[in-house]
């Protein structure tokens, strides 16, 4: 017949055991919930750039940020193995004239990249630098669901499938926000805001000219283009 003592210790051994774990559990529910960078904002300018908490872009596990510009430029870009890249970027708005036109090319969410070797890129939704806050939205998806990228706004939700391949991207440099490092994209101006997997920390590591808060939100529309 068993020792009621010993019952009693093991009983209490795993009663204890088992609330180690809940107390555990809650605590990184109410982390992930109340983690203080999630949904800030911060504002950007042509020198601004960030480095995101992140060691690499979280494409395995997918991602959502939003932005809001008169402006654009490159929002989150980070470089990898032989070459490799990737680019989020909010191509600008561009007119040109000639001597008898003008031809006009609207801004656009462009995401680019060269994963072993080969490159690639998806353009989603035009004139979105309107001072309008977009949300975009990678998924990795699954065996059975492709990659994707979604945009989504006041009036528009637009995705685009992307190649499984861009998930074998390995990085070399850190996830830098606001700025690729290089004049041929320009920099971005503008806010962006953390969103899941994606944290901005105006404060953090690599910050460099960047302003917590959103200006853009206290005003309306975007002033007049000059030609």
């Amino acid at each position: 017949m068993s020792d009621p003592t010993q019952i009693s210790a093991s009983l209490y051994l795993w009663l204890h055991t088992i609330n180690n774990w809940l107390i555990f559990f809650l605590a990184a529910i109410l982390v992930f919930i109340y983690n203080p960078l999630q949904g800030n904002k911060v504002f950007f300018n042509r020198t601004s750039q960030i480095q995101v908490t992140s060691a690499s872009i979280p494409l395995t596990s997918g991602f959502d940020f939003k932005f809001t510009t008169c402006i654009g430029g490159a929002m989150f870009y980070q470089f990898g193995e032989n070459r490799d890249f990737i680019l989020f970027e909010l191509r600008p708005t561009k007119v040109e004239y000639t001597a008898t036109d003008s031809i006009f090319t609207p801004s656009t969410l462009h995401i680019a990249w060269n994963v072993s070797g080969v490159p690639g890129f998806v353009e989603l939704g035009k004139g979105l630098d309107k001072n309008i806050e977009y949300k975009v939205t990678f998924k990795p998806g699954s065996s059975s669901v492709n990659t994707s990228i979604e945009l989504g706004g006041p009036s528009v939700t637009l995705s685009s499938q992307l190649p499984k391949e861009i998930l074998a991207f390995r990085y070399r440099g850190p996830l830098i926000a606001g700025s690729t490092g290089s004049s041929r994209v320009d920099a971005f101006v503008g806010c962006l805001a953390s969103g899941t997997n994606i944290l901005l920390d105006p404060n953090g590591s690599g910050a460099t000219d960047v302003k917590a808060g959103c200006p853009l939100d206290s005003q309306s529309g975007c002033p007049k283009r000059s030609k």
